[in-house]
């Protein structure tokens, strides 16, 4: 082999392992954390993470554990406590309490974030109707050095309209505005048929003004699962990123976690509408997740390769895209 050959499959394997590596590792946004607290909790509430819904049921710790959270999930991950899922059962009957089961939930999120801060991520989870919202997410973000904050609309009934809770929303994306942190939405999709108004609401409530703000709505904006809820949404962002004068100050995101399922559910639509809305959109706007314990990354991705129909430059573009790396 001549000494030009060696040379340039050298520059190739450096240009593959250092220009492309990061790129090309799989980060998955959406991999949710439980304590046996809050399993427990959610057990309580007549739910039950059982193996005939979800592909790890979390009865054995596969949810606090971080060698079984870390298999097959990607080779980077957001991992979500679940706090905002607390309930009153016979251990929660007070504020006290309450803070005490939220601030240990967001403590064991830092502890597994921290055994491998180059490939973990970590957003805690938050009710914005909280009396402490915002000072638990300060807490999560100054003294715990986590990366973002879920706020999940539907499991905790919020109304964006209603005049309080719009307040204390508005608090806690301000404050993650001016500390350049990202919020990971579910929006409140308890209505199927709502979509248009929840996003117009949405954008008319928090987008309408000149803050840096980096959002990440869950399931591709939907409430889990593909209906015309998510496509609702989808084009009402559409419109906004075309015709918004506030859309440079924007980094919106829609990650694909639940959204084609392989079971039937009323409204359901065809993968072949989400796949239209990104080619659309443009894929630069959608991250992958996988709602783990619900499934695993690895399961999903073959899903989102067997049924969404993208090309696999796109799809690839999708599962490596790294938010975390462009600030």
């Amino acid at each position: 082999m001549s000494l030009k050959n060696i040379i340039l499959i050298g520059l190739t394997f450096i240009c593959t392992r250092f220009c492309y590596g990061q790129a090309s590792e799989v980060i998955n946004y959406h991999v949710h954390v439980f304590s046996n607290a809050l399993i427990t909790n959610i057990e309580n509430q007549g739910q039950k993470l059982t193996d005939d819904v979800y592909e790890v049921t979390c009865q054995h710790g596969e949810c606090s554990e971080i060698k079984k959270i870390k298999a097959h999930n990607g080779d980077k991950l957001v991992l979500i406590s679940g706090p905002y899922a607390f309930k009153e059962d016979y251990q929660l009957k007070d504020s006290v309490a309450l803070i005490s089961l939220v601030q240990y939930e967001n403590d064991l999120l830092k502890d597994l974030v921290n055994t491998d801060r180059k490939n973990l991520y970590g957003f805690c989870g938050i009710n914005p109707n909280w009396d402490f919202a915002l000072s638990e997410t300060k807490r999560c973000i100054e003294d715990l050095e986590m990366d973002g904050i879920k706020l999940h609309f539907q499991c905790n009934k919020i109304n964006i309209n209603d005049s309080l809770t719009h307040s204390k929303i508005s608090e806690i994306l301000k404050y993650l505005s001016n500390k350049d942190r990202p919020v990971l939405i579910h929006l409140n999709g308890t209505d199927l048929y709502e979509g248009q108004h929840i996003a117009q609401d949405f954008i008319k409530n928090f987008l309408n003004n000149a803050d840096e703000q980096t959002i990440i709505f869950a399931h591709s904006g939907g409430p889990g699962g593909l209906t015309s809820f998510n496509i609702e949404v989808l084009k009402e962002f559409d419109h906004f990123f075309k015709t918004n004068k506030y859309n440079r100050n924007k980094k919106i995101y829609f990650e694909l976690s639940g959204a084609i399922l392989k079971t039937d559910y009323p409204e359901k639509l065809e993968p072949a509408a989400l796949k239209d809305m990104i080619i659309k959109i443009g894929s630069e706007h959608f991250l992958f997740g996988s709602d783990y314990p619900f499934q695993t990354g690895e399961r999903y991705l073959k899903v989102l390769e067997e049924d969404l129909g993208l090309n696999p430059i796109t799809l690839r573009k999708i599962k490596t895209n790294n938010i975390f790396m462009k600030k």
